[in-house]
């Protein structure tokens, strides 16, 4: 039996209570309903066809109750199927119910008695299956338009019914076929337009509640269909994580939980290029931030094999995408706008407003290594670092030929990147001050002019070199040290006038150091500078030996990084001539000190960074072997020893 919106009854305006011979009367001798007789003449011969029509009839009201029933029955179906709602639902199972369980009143039906009770009941019964039929399509047909709830209360009110009719007993598991079909095709192409968080929400709901096995294996296979395809996915994957994995165990868990590492690759803005919006990218991590919560307590209370994360990788993601989540939409709405502006223009100032937008909040170490690497990068510090030794080894080798490196280049360095000695454990403050040192092989002309004196120099001569000197020490930050003096106050003790600026570095110390502790101690920043005057003149200004560690000669334990890094060890014929030309002539002069300790700061970095690379070694032994053969034949022996210090 099929459901009719109308029945004859109701489409002539004629009373079911009409015997057969009055309705063909009335077919007969009525103008209007004459030409149609043709098409009901079949109908109104068959007491059976009469009993259908009779079914589909909606009465306005009657003394007789099962009519009542029946015609609230007809009314609510056709209500529900223009909008289901689940208030109708329970309103249609009720009366069906009611109907149903009134068997003696089936009698009541006008053509029941001319059918016959055996084929009436059948006929009625057809009609109650059709009812379930309608029921079933539109619970089919509702999932994903209802909230999960009311898609479960919906089933649960569809197996009651089912259960108190033993004529439909075989429906639910047909029920149960559908859904686990409609499963396996929640991520084919029709389903796309569809809600399919609210469609997976009310299957996992279902098969939790029904511990269908079958359905509950689709839903695994679903899960991974879906997350080939995290971008229309990723987030009803997310929604329904907590509940799905409540179906499986720890391992099943985790062998589907994979797109989670996806999603945080996906969406983790480091480099604030994302091609999602903020509140899209910051929507997401929330969710995955809790899913990794629960996948983290599953890998930990589980003895299961975790194939999607490394060993710590989970922990570090959990804690980078924590962050984000903690800091905001607007946090991160400035962090890509920041990003950008070092990327397009990289001065100290943007560096500093990115640093500090950053770590302000004091993020935990993992995720502090991860900001400095990501900063560093888009500001090309490895290539900077990289040009400024490369000049310090030139100058080292060649002194008074080769172009030293711009001490202001040099000062620029130090102010875009003095924060790396607070957020990394690869660099230190004594790192920033022997790099400050780069900044006065400018100083190898000045001894190269120092030289040209002799006892015999006559005061032309000794003025022209030292106005040269001067000129040199003007190109240095009045403010840096040498030794234990400013240079402002080496060119006064030359006779000389300072016209160099105060170092824009001074300014960004003070920032860094009051952004990670709170104070401004260093003696390179500005305040130090300028409150030198309250208590002392410039020229009695000295600063104690032990605020500059730096300047006392590092251990040469372990040293010689550059030269170990490209001959392989330590201890060689190679590094044993480098090792004595360091004790016996380097450490005896200024400059040779100054390059000694620009060296041990600088070379363990170098050489973690670089020393595995051809061209790193390509640069260096050339260099190396050409001081060697030239230390050789000056006298230096290539045999075993033990260092100075």
């Amino acid at each position: 039996m099929k459901y009719k919106n109308e029945s004859l009854f109701s489409k002539y305006d004629i009373l079911p209570s009409k015997s057969m011979n009055e309705l063909r009367v009335i077919f007969q001798t009525d103008p209007n309903k004459r030409k149609d007789l043709p098409i009901v003449i079949k109908t109104i011969s068959s007491p059976l066809a009469l009993l259908e029509e009779e079914l589909f009839y909606i009465r306005e009201s009657s003394d007789v109750e099962i009519l009542n029933t029946h015609s609230a029955l007809l009314t609510t179906l056709a209500e529900l199927k223009e909008k289901v709602t689940i208030t109708k639902v329970k309103q249609l199972v009720s009366a069906l119910l009611k109907f149903y369980e009134n068997k003696v009143e089936w009698s009541q039906f006008n053509y029941y008695k001319t059918v016959g009770a055996s084929k009436a009941e059948g006929v009625i019964l057809e009609f109650v299956s059709m009812v379930m039929d309608e029921l079933e399509h539109l619970f089919i047909n509702s999932i994903g338009t209802l909230s999960t709830k009311l898609s479960v209360d919906f089933y649960d009110l569809l197996r009651k019914c089912i259960n108190a009719i033993p004529s439909e007993n075989g429906r639910m598991t047909r029920i149960n076929d559908e859904l686990i079909e409609f499963a396996g095709k929640l991520n084919s192409l029709e389903s796309k337009s569809d809600d399919v968080e609210s469609k997976l929400l009310f299957l996992i709901s279902i098969c939790k509640n029904t511990n269908n096995s079958e359905l509950k294996e689709i839903l695994k296979i679903t899960t991974k269909k879906l997350s080939d395809n995290l971008e229309i996915n990723g987030l009803t994957l997310l929604n329904c994580y907590p509940t799905l994995i409540s179906l499986y165990s720890y391992q099943d868990v985790v062998n589907f939980s994979g797109f989670l590492n996806t999603l945080a690759n996906m969406y983790l803005d480091l480099k604030g290029k994302s091609k999602y919006s903020v509140t899209v990218t910051i929507d997401i991590l929330t969710k995955l931030d809790s899913a990794l919560a629960e996948y983290s307590r599953v890998v930990s209370w589980g003895n299961v094999t975790d194939k999607n994360f490394d060993k710590d990788e989970l922990s570090f993601i959990r804690a980078l995408v924590s962050y984000f989540v903690a800091r905001g939409k607007d946090w991160l709405t400035q962090y890509r706008r920041m990003i950008s502006s070092v990327e397009n223009n990289c001065t100290a100032d943007n560096i500093y407003n990115l640093v500090k937008h950053v770590f302000a909040s004091k993020p935990v170490k993992d995720v502090k290594r991860v900001f400095t690497n990501i900063i560093l990068e888009i500001s090309d510090f490895q290539h900077i670092l990289a040009f400024i030794f490369e000049c310090h080894k030139e100058v080292n080798e060649n002194p008074g030929i080769a172009k030293a490196c711009d001490p202001k280049e040099v000062d620029r360095f130090i102010a875009k990147y003095y924060w790396v000695a607070y957020t990394s454990d690869e660099f230190n403050k004594t790192l920033f001050e022997n790099i400050r040192g780069i900044g006065f092989d400018v100083m190898a002309r000045a001894n190269a002019l120092a030289k040209t004196l002799t006892p015999y120099s006559d005061n032309w001569t000794r003025q022209r070199v030292r106005d040269q000197i001067v000129n040199i020490l003007n190109t240095i930050p009045r403010d840096w040290f040498m030794e234990d003096k400013r240079v402002e106050k080496v060119i006064s003790d030359f006779g000389g006038t300072c016209t160099s600026d105060v170092s824009t570095s001074a300014k960004y110390i003070d920032l860094y150091d009051e952004l990670f502790t709170g104070s401004s101690s260093d003696k390179h920043g500005l305040k130090a500078y300028n409150n030198r005057y309250r208590s002392s003149t410039s020229s009695s200004y000295r600063p104690s030996t032990s605020s500059g560690s730096s300047y006392s000669r590092p251990s040469s334990s372990g040293g010689c990084y550059v030269a170990t890094a490209v001959y392989g060890s330590y201890d060689c014929p190679e590094v044993w001539i480098l090792r004595r030309y360091r004790d016996y002539y380097l450490d005896k002069n200024i400059f040779g000190r100054l390059f000694i300790k620009i060296y041990y700061a600088i070379s363990p970095t170098l050489v973690k960074w670089f020393g595995k690379t051809e061209w790193f070694k390509k640069l260096i032994k050339p260099i190396l072997e050409k001081k060697i053969k030239k230390l050789k034949d000056l006298g230096y022996s290539d045999t075993e020893y033990d260092d100075k210090y």
